[in-house]
């Protein structure tokens, strides 16, 4: 019995595949690319903005995570945990265009995947 001949969508699935896999390699790498004091400092950042968050301070937050973004631009799920306290704070001022905006980029499965969904 010989095997099915690929055909053109069965090529495409099988880049999809691979593309996938060059994505979570990528995404791991960039994980990496920061040195672990850094990824502290960002996290702790991070937190700090969350208790501020809290607190209703959302001005600071904005102030806060837009500076600390640039700094986590190296780690796609630090960038992603910035990017939802910003669009929370937005949201909080009443600024739901903007809100939507900062987190639009995750839209996509493919934006999400490897990151962590309960951060």
């Amino acid at each position: 019995m010989s095997k099915p001949t690929p055909t053109g969508m069965d090529i495409f699935k099988d880049e999809g595949r691979e593309m996938d896999a060059v994505r979570a390699r990528l995404a791991e790498t960039r994980s990496r690319s920061l040195s672990n004091a850094t990824r502290q400092a960002i996290e702790s950042e991070l937190e700090g903005a969350r208790v501020l968050l809290d607190q209703g301070l959302s001005s600071e937050v904005v102030r806060r995570v837009n500076a600390t973004m640039r700094a986590a631009r190296g780690d796609a799920s630090l960038l992603a945990k910035a990017r939802c306290l910003l669009s929370t704070a937005l949201e909080m001022q009443g600024s739901y265009g903007e809100s939507l905006e900062a987190v639009k980029v995750y839209e996509s499965t493919d934006a999400r995947e490897g990151l962590d969904a309960d951060a």
